[in-house]
């Protein structure tokens, strides 16, 4: 019984560095769609006219951004609403137009199931990300929860 119970709280022990991915309840879906028409409000603009290069990432701020600047923005704002780091992950896909486009996915738990969502500066609101697969993406690679990059597939 012993050894059981040891095994058992061996196993719950969180691996360093790794948190628990947060569970999508109605406060968590706001905050995720808050960000989404906050961040997809502010305005296009390309990495050529905010910095004089073709591509520079920097979370997008009042003078607008490209894609990947408006999904550094969205992370950043949900890590200061206290979303875990982990959890927020950058990713490349071509769209369904052949576009090279980049996207914030968020891994949550919803309904005790793994998901991912997708907060994308083209649509106003937050996908998950098989639908968009369905849609016509084609991903290619995203961050793992060590911030790491990992082919798609």
């Amino acid at each position: 019984m012993k050894c059981a119970a040891l095994l058992l709280a061996l196993l719950l022990v969180p691996v360093a560095g790794a948190q628990a991915l947060p569970v999508l309840d109605a406060a968590r879906w706001s905050q995720l769609e808050a960000v989404n028409r906050a961040v997809n409000a502010l305005p296009s603009a390309s990495d050529r006219a905010r910095f004089g290069a073709d591509e520079y990432w920097e979370p997008a701020d009042g003078g607008g951004g490209d894609c990947e600047d408006k999904a550094l923005a969205a992370r950043a704002a949900l890590l200061a609403q206290g979303w875990p780091a982990d959890s927020l992950r950058l990713a490349l896909a071509w769209t369904e137009a052949h576009e090279l486009h980049a996207v914030l996915t968020v891994e949550v738990l919803h309904d005790a199931q793994r998901a991912t969502y997708v907060l994308d500066s083209r649509f106003p609101w937050v996908l998950a990300w098989d639908a968009l697969s369905r849609s016509g993406y084609t991903w290619l690679s995203r961050q793992a929860g060590d911030g790491r990059w990992r082919k798609v597939g």
